[in-house]
Parts: structure tokens; sequence; C-alpha cells
């Protein structure tokens, strides 16, 4: 086998041992999600928030995680509890999500932690809109 061939076997097994590299067509600003919930009974007595996060970006995200924090009157954060949105969000969509509270509070604020952007939009979806990441906090 000749140094050539030696290379082509490098590369082929390289690109094998490291499967393809993600693409991706860009990055979605925490500005490119909203949040709107409200307080919810799980069963009709176990404390939970439950709502949705649009996605004003031009990718489809998945595995979008939330942060839910309880927060006393004062606005100290007494709890927080985390969960993930249900499917996917494509561009310009919502998905949905619930999640159960350790302690009710007088307010909550959900932020979104972290996803997974999927793919781009198609011509004519809606493109970002610049909304906050995070809901702002509100009584019940």
């Amino acid at each position: 086998m000749d140094l050539g061939e030696c290379v082509g076997v490098v590369v082929v097994v390289s690109a094998l041992l490291l499967g393809p590299a993600p693409v991706i067509a860009g990055d979605v600003a925490q500005g490119d999600f909203s949040v709107g919930w409200e307080p919810h009974l799980v069963g009709g007595r176990e404390a939970a928030v439950k709502g949705y996060v649009e996605n004003h970006s031009r990718l489809q995200v998945g595995d979008v995680h939330l942060r839910v924090e309880t927060l006393d009157e004062v606005g100290r954060v007494i709890v927080e509890a985390f969960c993930w949105v249900v499917g996917d969000v494509p561009a310009g969509g919502r998905g949905y999500f619930v999640v159960r509270v350790a302690v009710p509070g007088a307010i909550y604020r959900v932020t979104v932690e972290s996803y997974d952007a999927i793919s781009t939009a198609t011509a004519g979806q809606p493109g970002p809109a610049g909304a906050p990441a995070a809901s702002p906090p509100t009584s019940p």
C-alpha cells in the first residue's frame, strides 16, 4: 500500500468514527422565544405550571428544556423545576409543556434553558421577532 492509499484509508476510517459533521444553518437566540404559562392543578390537586413556547426564529428546534422558578412575593426564587417541551417546535410555531412544582408560589418565571436546532424553515414562514426568552413574573 502506498502513501496515497494510506491517506485514503485514514480519511475513510476517520469519517466512520466521527460521523458526519452537524450542519447548522444558523443559531436561535434566546430572544427568538416567548413563553406563555398559567398555574394549573394536575389531577385537581398537585400544583403545576402549563403553557407554551413560541419559536420566532427561522429554525425548527427540538429538545427544548425549560426552567420553571417559583418566586415568593418579593421575587426571590423558592424552588425550581425543569421540564421538556413536548415534541419539536417548528419555525413560527408553538410547543407545549406541563411541569409539576414542589411548592406553589405567588409568581412563576419560565425560561428556555437549552434546545437543539434541527432545520431551517421553508420560504414564506415567519422570521425572528425578538421576543424575550423568559416570561415576565406575574401573579396568577
